[in-house]
């Protein structure tokens, strides 16, 4: 799985791997080989969770300074979270787990 986070923004987005065979081919987007297309997603505060997400079939997170004030009582600087993909025939992937500067 690929993570970005858009710089100056409160965005972040990801892409998905096949968790089916599928064999690699140029200029060619890998297959899900799965019904959904589903997320999820934990906003950390150390070692607590502040907020968990569930995403069907959406790439991209926007984390509004609203929400930020919410879970944290203010703005934050940096911004740590773990993303699993997850479906019905595999259940929940591996972490990928990331720390983000604004």
């Amino acid at each position: 799985m690929n993570l970005g986070f858009f710089k100056n923004s409160e965005k972040f987005d990801f892409s998905t791997g096949s968790r089916g065979y599928s064999g690699w081919r140029d200029n060619v987007d890998v297959p899900l080989v799965e019904k959904d297309e589903k997320y999820e997603i934990e906003i950390l505060e150390g070692e607590s969770i502040v907020r968990v997400l569930e995403l069907k079939d959406q790439t991209f997170y926007e984390y509004t300074k609203e929400l930020q004030n919410i879970d944290f009582g203010s703005l934050v600087n940096n911004l740590e979270i773990k993303i699993y993909q997850t479906s019905d025939m595999v259940g929940r992937g591996q972490v990928k787990q990331i720390n983000f500067n604004y």
